[in-house]
């Protein structure tokens, strides 16, 4: 029963701990991509702007 148990909370465990590296990961690249969004956006308004 103990065993089982504790099969499972590992398991549990297991998942969170992948979770929370994957989204640190894809809110990492969320952040790269509005920051390199932002900069093209800001590029080409102020390109406008000075034409």
């Amino acid at each position: 029963m103990y065993r089982h148990h504790g099969k499972e909370l590992s398991l549990v465990t297991n998942v969170a701990v992948h979770t929370s590296i994957l989204f640190k990961k894809v809110h990492k690249d969320i952040h790269i991509q509005v920051f390199l969004t932002g900069r093209v956006l800001g590029y080409y308004l102020t390109d406008d702007m000075f034409i």
